[in-house]
């Protein structure tokens, strides 16, 4: 094994297992490993993928609940040279195949509560004819128990040769209906990435992080990466529970905890968070999702201490960070450039905008996707190459920079709605719901929720001479929609309003929502 060819944050990876040994890394409340453990575990995974024949590259799908196993298997996976394809818990079957199918995995661990609806979604035809299915935990018919497939392993180190430019994962952006987007990371892209987190975040082996977001999304993975790295300690959360969440903080005194902003506003409208004792000294590093500059105060007044907001997109390339606590006159931004990151504001025609003009954020860092997995029209759409021949990725999302540098994002060109930290697209629901029979027409947009942040919110014209039942359309769409897309209400209209080119004015409509209902439970 040509251990220079191996990326940096694997063999960072590797000197922590050797060198921390019997010191804890990961727990989740149930089971608690060390260091030699975690490496024993992840070997002998990997070991064992490498004797059923998987290669470099090739993409092998998890889809499980957080736990120490999750990371054990995301581990394996990745020191067996494979592609990491962690898929979302709340899929159904329908969304569940078509991301298989995109994926075509050579082999897919899953849980028990998610194993008879990874075989509904494979069907009687395997995204590959020899696809290994190995069941983490209890698991019968086709199902190989994870205990059995890496018992004969045990202790072997696996002789794999891993390249900076091999595929470290696929992290899946949208996958319901329509077409999905399969985001590709490098080794490069996470090794640069866990350089940058550990100095802007501060993390070293003395750090210990609180995880209660889904570890198969691209937020999670950007913060556990670093602190595998680092040598760090590793709290995760099986499932995100207000009360036990708060516990934990008072128990561990995490160093960092890692939030939405949706669920940060549920702990701090909780009765008894000032109560609690929790340390001054923990930072809470917030993103994914829109975070008002008054809400931003209110945890200064609620947790003091350390607070950064970040703002990026998993497809990479611009990352800014707020360190909030610090900079308390710029609450209406998303903080400075980081890792790197070189910005542009441009205009409609790709023409730069003048200094304070709104425009597209665009931008180019040493961590950018390979790509759109199979996909490579949206691959070419994602970027913007200069008039200098460097190519640039394009956000989506509008703002400016200020005269110090600071970046202000004022809407999103496309109208995603972020609900409890998930991506949802509107047009995947107008599509569930433009095919009732009853429906004309449908836009659908994102309003203030207490719960999740935002919700979805349906507009719908009937058909003519057809008086809609608003209740059973709703429970007719929600049931073919994932639970994160889910509609928290609707209203019947007579048309949609649109400008003159046609498109709709959803702004209208999300003031129409307000105006009636104010913010949504």
């Amino acid at each position: 094994m040509n251990s220079t060819s191996r990326p940096y944050w694997l063999t960072q990876l590797e000197h922590q297992e050797r060198t921390r040994a019997e010191e804890t890394v990961l727990s989740d409340g149930e089971r608690e490993i060390t260091w030699t453990e975690l490496a024993e575990r992840t070997n002998a995974l990997a070991v064992a993928l490498v004797s059923e024949g998987l290669g470099r590259n090739q993409p092998v799908a998890l889809i499980a609940e957080n736990s120490v196993a999750f990371l054990e298997t995301f581990l394996g996976i990745l020191k067996a040279g494979a592609c990491a394809v962690p898929l979302s818990t709340l899929l159904d079957s329908n969304s569940l195949r078509t991301l298989l199918q995109d994926a075509d995995p050579a082999a897919v661990f899953a849980t028990p509560d998610h194993q008879e609806k990874v075989q509904r979604a494979l069907g009687a035809q395997k995204p590959r004819s020899r696809a290994l299915l190995i069941a983490m935990g209890v698991g019968s018919g086709p199902w190989r128990p994870l205990t059995d497939f890496i018992t004969p392993c045990v202790s072997r180190v696996p002789d794999v040769a891993i390249e900076d430019t091999d595929m470290f994962n696929i992290i899946y952006s949208s996958g319901t209906t329509g077409t999905p987007k399969g985001i590709e990371h490098d080794h490069a892209f996470r090794s640069w990435q866990s350089r940058e987190a550990m100095e802007w975040i501060g993390i070293d082996q003395n750090a210990v992080g609180l995880f209660p977001l889904p570890l198969y999304s691209n937020a999670s993975l950007a913060a556990v990466v670093p602190f595998l790295v680092a040598g760090a300690r590793l709290i995760v959360m099986r499932s995100f529970d207000e009360g036990k969440f708060l516990d934990l903080c008072e128990e561990s005194q995490p160093t960092h905890v890692f939030l939405v902003p949706a669920i940060l506003k549920r702990l701090l409208a909780r009765p008894d968070f000032p109560q609690r004792s929790l340390s001054p000294n923990t930072l809470k590093w917030v993103g994914t999702a829109p975070f008002s500059a008054a809400y931003k105060r209110e945890v200064l007044k609620q947790w003091p201490g350390p607070f950064m907001e970040t703002y990026g997109m998993t497809e990479g390339g611009p990352m800014f960070a707020l360190r909030v606590d610090q900079h308390p006159n710029k609450l209406d931004t998303v903080g400075l450039p980081i890792g790197g990151t070189e910005t542009l504001i441009l205009d409609g025609n790709d023409n730069p905008c003048a200094a304070g003009e709104v425009g597209e954020v665009v931008g180019w860092s040493p961590t950018i996707m390979r790509g759109y997995h199979n996909r490579p029209d949206l691959t070419a759409d994602a970027f913007y190459t200069s008039p200098k021949g460097k190519t640039h990725l394009r956000t989506g999302d509008l703002g400016f920079l200020d005269q110090d540098g600071f970046l202000h994002i004022v809407g999103r060109r496309k109208d995603m709605i972020i609900s409890g930290g998930q991506n949802v697209y509107p047009s995947d629901i107008e599509a569930v719901i433009s095919s009732h029979e009853s429906v004309a027409d449908v836009a659908v947009v994102g309003v203030d929720s207490e719960r999740w942040g935002e919700t979805p919110f349906a507009f719908l014209v009937p058909r003519d001479g057809v008086e809609l039942d608003l209740l059973e359309l709703i429970q007719w769409a929600n049931a073919r929609l994932a639970k994160y897309q889910r509609i928290a209400g609707a209203e019947v209209c007579e048309q949609l309003p649109r400008n003159a080119l046609g498109k709709v004015l959803k702004r209208e409509l999300r003031e129409t929502v307000l105006k009636k209902h104010g913010k949504l439970a």
